[in-house]
């Protein structure tokens, strides 16, 4: 997946993450085993929406790792930044339980901007955020 950047120039680039820290430890312990690890397989069925019509309607997802990301734009970038989003809290599609239990979530947003950028936790967000740079 080649990306058209000048020499030198940044692509700030998000993508939802093969692995969730969160996902693997709540989801055995509300007794949802496979779906901690469903987006290990190859493809996962994501519905265009949560609400009214779109849900009927998915779209066969292949999640990629953050060295999977890199590796398929090639050898042409430098990483500048890279964190994890959504390591401690739960991630997007879990909203509605984050709201059910604002008080246990709220200490750890407040944990999860550090271990986001920590080397080993980065890798390990629902979603993950990179700053890369096209070499000369």
């Amino acid at each position: 997946m080649p990306l058209c950047l000048r020499p030198g120039a940044k692509a700030v680039l998000t993508a939802a993450n093969r692995i969730s820290l969160f996902e693997l430890l709540v989801y055995p312990i509300v007794a949802r085993p496979r779906k901690a690890f469903r987006k290990l397989g190859q493809n996962v069925p994501i519905p265009v929406s949560r609400e009214g019509a779109g849900k009927r309607y998915v779209v066969p997802t292949h999640f990629l790792s953050p060295r999977e990301f890199l590796s398929a734009l090639g050898p042409d970038f430098d990483v500048e930044s890279w964190r994890g989003l959504q390591v401690l809290t739960p991630p997007w599609n879990l909203v509605d339980m984050a709201r059910l239990f604002r008080s246990a979530v709220t200490p750890l947003e407040m944990l999860e901007d550090r271990f986001g950028r920590m080397r080993g936790f980065r890798s390990l967000g629902a979603i993950f955020l990179m700053t890369l740079r096209r070499r000369a």
